[in-house]
């Protein structure tokens, strides 16, 4: 955990949040759970919220909850799983770190999530998973991609 907590305003120019930015804060950087006969390396943990959700939409009148999307959170690991049950596997030993807290737009569940992958160099992120058990498949399916 660190030691001390520094609220980050990200930006976001491309029209996805009503305010334009989000506040992120790192809460944990390099630290390990164990997982069978060995540790997966946690690269760093962060913990966001987004101010405003539009809740509707409806001809050119827009309405937006104070309550934005609540507080996420997303755990870095390094890339030591074997196989991509192993990925499910970790995914659902983390998962109490990752539950959402405070009522945000879910009322205090967590929300459905859409998969998808950031790209870049040799680096390649799956995120946002819908759900531990698909995990494996998504994973499958991003190797054989690459």
């Amino acid at each position: 955990m660190v030691d001390e907590l520094h609220i980050a305003r990200k930006q976001y120019l491309d029209g996805s949040i009503p305010t334009g930015f989000q506040r992120t804060t790192i809460v944990g950087v390099n630290g390990w759970v164990p997982f069978k006969d060995r540790r997966i390396r946690i690269v760093h943990s962060a913990r966001w919220r987004t101010p405003a959700a539009e809740v509707s939409d409806v001809g050119h009148r827009r309405t937006y909850s104070p309550n934005g999307w609540g507080c996420a959170h997303r755990t870095v690991t390094a890339p030591d799983m074997k196989t991509p049950h192993e990925a499910a596997e970790v995914g659902q030993l983390l998962r109490p770190a990752r539950a959402q807290h405070g009522p945000g737009r879910t009322g205090g569940r967590r929300p459905r999530g859409r998969h998808r992958q950031g790209h870049g160099g040799t680096r390649v992120e799956s995120r946002a998973s819908p759900g531990i058990p698909r995990i494996p498949l998504l994973t499958t399916t991003e190797a054989m991609r690459q």
